[in-house]
């Protein structure tokens, strides 16, 4: 049995080293609930958003939520409660730890899943998520190295 390998395919879906530092510093490392709950996502984040063509649907934990492939719209699911940024970074950190987020051009393909169930699907221009993050970073005054790299080199 011969086995074909294309570098090129191989590495078109893969996180690079610029994407995996950005999750783990940005993301995972700065998930701080008491932090995000004070951003307000509709005054602070939606305008962003809207100015640059992306939707994103927050959706009570108990509708169903479909595979997403339309460029710059994710759907996620949200606990009563919860606030939409704590919202959001959770889902994109579950997303990282979990290996279900991956690089196809300039779009991140985010996917999430709990007990089986897709909480959030979607697919964002990597500048406009990178940008929303940092944006909400921004916000609390969250100083980091990493987000100074960032804000420099959008890819």
């Amino acid at each position: 049995m011969k086995i074909e390998f294309n570098p090129l395919s191989a590495t078109i879906r893969v996180l690079n080293r610029v994407d995996l530092e950005f999750f783990y510093y940005c993301v995972c490392n700065e998930q701080n609930d008491q932090m995000l709950k004070s951003v307000n996502w509709d005054n602070q984040i939606k305008p962003y958003l809207d100015e640059n063509g992306v939707e994103v649907a927050f959706v009570t934990d108990s509708e169903k939520i479909p595979p997403c492939d339309c460029k710059n719209r994710i759907k996620l699911s949200f606990y009563t409660g919860e606030d939409k940024t704590s919202s959001f970074f959770r889902h994109l950190r579950n997303s990282f730890v979990h290996f279900r987020i991956s690089h196809h051009q300039k779009y991140y393909m985010l996917n999430d899943e709990h007990n089986g169930k897709i909480t959030m699907s979607g697919k964002i221009e990597v500048r406009i998520l990178k940008d929303i993050v940092l944006k909400i970073l921004k916000i609390k005054d969250i100083t980091t190295d990493t987000i100074s790299a960032f804000t420099e080199t959008q890819n």
